[in-house]
Formats: structure tokens, C-alpha cells, sequence
């Protein structure tokens, strides 16, 4: 990651982005056709937009509702449904993913 500065309600901002660009050169096999970006911040998206998959934050690993938590379990099954429907991510709009997930089949 590396810091980048906006503007946000007419201030300066300083937040920190990914740049999957660095991965891609020196990875050709990958590259936005097959990338996806996972993060719980949408600001990380910020030279990635289209890559970009938002995720609820994972807080407080020992408590009752994180040990409930089954973000990942929908992630895993969004992904394999991608990577089995689409050739090319980039024209994908993820930012309704969950509602996707709702209705795939259930795993077996």
C-alpha cells in the first residue's frame, strides 16, 4: 500500500491505496480480467474501482457474533460462482454481491 491525498468535504485526506498495477506487471497472468480485490474499506478501491469487492470489517475474533460470522463462507461461494460464469471480471458490478449469493443454490 502507498498514501495518496484527496479531498473530502473540501479538506485535504491522506488514506492509504492498493495498487494491483504492481502485481500485474510483474505477474502477467494476472491482471483486472481476473483479479478481484477483497477489502473492508471501500477507499482501498481508489486505483482499482472495478476490482473492488466490499466486505463487512471482521472486529473482535473472540466474541460470540464473530464466531457467528459466515462472511467468508459467502465470499468463497461468490468467487467459485465467478470464476464459473465469467471469463473476464471486468465488466462485473460486484458492489450487489451478496444479493447474488442469496440466490445461488445451496452448497452441498
Amino acid at each position: 500500500m502507498f498514501t495518496v491525498f484527496s479531498t473530502r468535504d473540501g479538506r485535504p485526506h491522506k488514506h492509504s491505496v492498493k495498487a494491483l498495477q504492481i502485481i500485474w506487471n510483474h505477474f502477467p497472468q494476472f491482471g483486472a480480467h481476473n483479479t478481484i480485490h477483497i477489502d473492508d474499506l471501500g477507499r482501498n478501491f481508489a486505483l482499482n474501482p472495478n476490482q473492488g469487492l466490499k466486505i463487512s470489517a471482521f472486529k473482535d475474533a473472540h466474541t460470540p457474533q464473530a464466531m457467528a460470522d459466515r462472511e467468508l463462507d459467502k465470499v468463497s461461494r461468490y468467487m467459485v460462482h465467478l470464476a464459473n460464469t465469467h471469463r473476464d471480471f471486468t465488466n462485473v458490478n460486484h458492489k450487489d454481491w451478496k444479493h447474488v449469493v442469496r440466490r445461488l443454490p445451496p452448497p452441498q
